[in-house]
Parts: structure tokens; sequence; C-alpha cells
């Protein structure tokens, strides 16, 4: 019977523990305390390197060598502060209010604290635009506590099209993702995800027919217009050759066979 080389065990093993800084498990900048993130890379931090690296990509989860093993902590507990309307950048006025927002994205799901932008760059803007310009898919436009991002959307959009994953094993997997040991408590976005995930379906169908680009909008869209036309049936100027009107009634599907074909 065929086996794997005991090095592939090894080397899987290895990388559970602290591999090359196996005698220094230390950052490696400061020498502080380390934490590693996965998403990221194999190499050590100390809080203040990895929070300071990590401001503009909050929905890492993150691991710290405690007691001669990994354990899984996060951004959010180390005071890690995400500032909506700046990319996570700093903002000159940012809004006073500390606020903390569910959110599911393809690495589990998440409880990011955030401020939103109270600057110029958020003038006249509701809330829940700040949120979609950050790429967080909004549950509700009223005081929004849960989003999506916009790359788990597509994620399950695919998913579902072609592996047929309905919402309820998708919300699943991001849960058993996030904690999969069952040993915290991990917030039940279920029924949020599924609203959002009908919407964005929906938005994409309307962007992919253009509608958006009408001078009317959405509101002057009229009946049929996301309709998908047939690629394999017949069209005048698109998949039909100049003349086929004089070819023979009984050679005409020739003419549609090859037109399918192409």
């Amino acid at each position: 019977m065929e086996t794997v080389d005991p090095l592939f065990l090894e080397e899987t093993i290895r990388r559970h523990g602290l591999g090359d800084d196996l005698h220094r498990p230390k950052c490696s900048s400061c020498a502080k305390l380390a934490f590693r993130c996965r998403s990221c890379g194999d190499f050590l931090e100390c809080s203040t390197c990895c929070v300071e690296r990590h401001q503009r990509s909050p929905l890492h989860f993150l691991q710290t060598w405690r007691n001669g093993s990994w354990e899984r902590t996060t951004l959010r507990e180390l005071h890690l502060v995400y500032q909506v309307g700046h990319q996570g950048g700093p903002c000159p006025h940012p809004d006073t209010s500390l606020r903390t927002m569910t959110l599911l994205h393809s690495t589990g799901v998440h409880t990011v604290p955030f401020r939103y932008c109270d600057c110029s760059r958020a003038d006249g803007l509701h809330k829940w635009q700040q949120l979609l310009r950050t790429g967080w898919y909004p549950a509700t436009t009223r005081q929004p506590q849960t989003c999506a991002t916009l790359e788990v959307l597509d994620l399950f959009r695919r998913l579902k099209t072609m592996a047929t994953v309905n919402v309820r094993d998708f919300v699943s997997v991001l849960e058993s993702t996030t904690n999969p040991y069952e040993t915290e408590w991990t917030p039940d976005r279920y029924k949020a995800f599924a609203r959002i995930a009908r919407q964005w379906g929906f938005l994409k169908r309307v962007r992919r027919a253009g509608v958006g680009h009408n001078p009317g909008g959405l509101a002057g869209a009229k009946p049929g217009d996301l309709i998908v036309e047939c690629w394999a049936c017949p069209h005048l100027g698109v998949n039909l050759p100049v003349g086929w009107e004089a070819v023979a009634e009984k050679y005409r599907y020739v003419l549609f066979f090859f037109s399918f074909l192409s």
C-alpha cells in the first residue's frame, strides 16, 4: 500500500508549533510576547506590532503562544478599533461613539469594534453608506449591527450556483471556522445573512443587466430588463449570418446548429 512520506507528517506537526522560533518565541522586532496571524504568515509579532499591521485588515484571527501551545485570540482582545470611512486609516474627526459590528467574512464570524467617520469625507452620507463603501453589506439601514463582507457574499453565490450550498450550511461552516470546538458563544446570524444574500443576488443581476446606468435608474426599469437572452438561440444581428433569409427553409437548421456551436 502506498504511504505518505513521514516527513510530510513531521512538517505539518512543525507548523502547529514554533518552527524556526522554537528557542525564541518572541516578536522579531521588539522581543515581546509572541503572536502570529496565519492569514498573513507564520512570522511572530508582539501585540503592538500586530495591531499596527492589522489596522486595515481587521478580519483576521490571531494566535498567541502560551503555556507551550498556540491559543486562539482576536484583534478585539488586543483593543484594535477599525476606522470606517478611511479603510482603517486615521480620521481627523472620528465619531465619538465606539460601536461593535458582527461581521461575516470568509475567515469566520468576527466581532469588530469600530467608529464611523464624522469628517468632511462622510459629509451627507448615511451610516449604512459608509459601511458599504468599506465593503460591508449591512443587514439593516437602521443602526446596523450585523454586516457581511462583499467577498463572502460572492463566495456564497458561487458555492450556491456550482455546489448547491444552502444558507444554513454555509453559515454553519463560518461558525465552525470561528469556533470549531464550540467552547465559546458565536453570534447566530443565519437569518440576517439569508436576507443579505438575497439582496446581493438581486443587485448583481441588476448591475449586470446595466439597469443602474439607465437614466431612470432602478425605478425606471421596465418588465423584462433583467432577462438574459439564450445565447444558443438564433438572434438577428448577433449570431445569424447576413443573407440567412435566402437559404432554403429545409437547410436553415444548419445555420441554427452552427450558431449554437459558436
